[in-house]
C-alpha cells in the first residue's frame, strides 16, 4: 500500500479459474475491487499508470509475473517450472512458457529450486537462467529445506554466481 491508500492486487490464474472465482466470490465486494485477475499471458498496467504486469503461462497453477517500474524488471516464477513427470510434452510446454523471457536483462528474480527433485529443480534453474541474465535471483519452493540452495551451489557455482539465498530464520532487508 503506498501512502497515499492505493492499493492493488494482481492474482493470477491460467488452469483452474473456477478456484478462483470462488476464492474471489467470498471477499468483500471492497476487496474484490482492488483485484486484478490475470489469465495466461497477458498485460496489465497499475491504475496509477506507473508499474506494467506481465503474466505468463504456467506448468502448474497460476501464472509468472514479471513486473517493469521505473526501468527496472522483477519476476516471479509462481508455479512455470519443469514438472516432476518431465514427459516429453511437459519439457515442451514449460520450454514454450519460458520463451517469451528470451534475451532479457531482469534485474531480480524468484527462481523454483525444489528440493523434492533436486534433478528438475537445477534444470529448471538452467533453463531460466540461459534465456534471461538475472543480475540477482532468489530460489524458492525449498519446503523448508533452507541448505537446499548451498548444495546447488557447490554443484553449479556457474550458475549460483548472482544468486541471493537466505537461512532459516534469516531477514532480508530492502530498501
Amino acid at each position: 500500500m503506498h501512502a497515499t491508500g492505493h492499493a492493488e492486487v494482481f492474482l493470477g490464474y491460467d488452469r483452474d479459474t473456477g478456484y478462483a472465482e470462488a476464492a474471489m466470490a467470498d471477499l468483500p465486494g471492497e476487496i474484490r475491487a482492488l483485484i486484478s485477475r490475470m489469465d495466461g499471458e497477458q498485460p496489465l498496467w497499475s491504475d496509477d499508470g506507473k508499474l506494467l504486469v506481465k503474466s505468463l503461462k504456467s506448468t502448474d497453477l497460476g501464472v509468472a509475473f514479471l513486473l517493469e517500474f521505473e526501468g527496472k524488471k522483477i519476476y516471479h516464477a509462481g508455479d512455470l517450472f519443469l514438472m516432476p513427470a518431465r514427459t516429453r510434452e511437459d519439457v515442451k510446454e514449460f520450454e514454450q512458457y519460458t520463451e517469451p523471457l528470451r534475451g532479457m536483462k531482469i534485474d531480480y528474480g524468484m527462481l523454483p529450486l525444489d528440493p523434492r527433485f533436486p534433478d528438475i529443480g537445477y534444470l529448471t534453474v538452467r533453463r531460466y537462467l540461459e534465456l534471461a541474465e538475472f543480475t540477482a535471483w532468489t530460489p524458492m519452493h525449498l519446503w523448508g529445506q533452507y541448505d537446499f540452495p548451498a548444495a546447488f551451489a557447490a554443484e553449479n557455482p556457474s550458475l549460483a554466481q548472482h544468486m541471493c539465498a537466505l537461512k532459516a530464520g534469516e531477514r532480508m532487508d530492502l530498501e
